[in-house]
């Protein structure tokens, strides 16, 4: 499959992200996150991408 940032297949992803980066969360994969709070300065988040060398640079 090709997409807009190159071909992968999508995977259903789980990210930890301190609160400091949580705009660039919603910047790169939209409002429609849910994070869950793990403790005071640490949140998780699933989202689906695609896994390929863009989504690691």
């Amino acid at each position: 499959m090709t997409y807009m940032y190159g071909e992968g297949k999508i995977e259903v992803i789980e990210l930890e992200f301190t609160p400091n980066v949580y705009s660039n969360m919603i910047d790169k994969f939209g409002k429609d996150i849910h994070p869950k709070k793990i403790n005071e300065n640490l949140y998780c988040v699933q989202v689906r991408h695609i896994i390929n060398s863009t989504f690691f640079s």
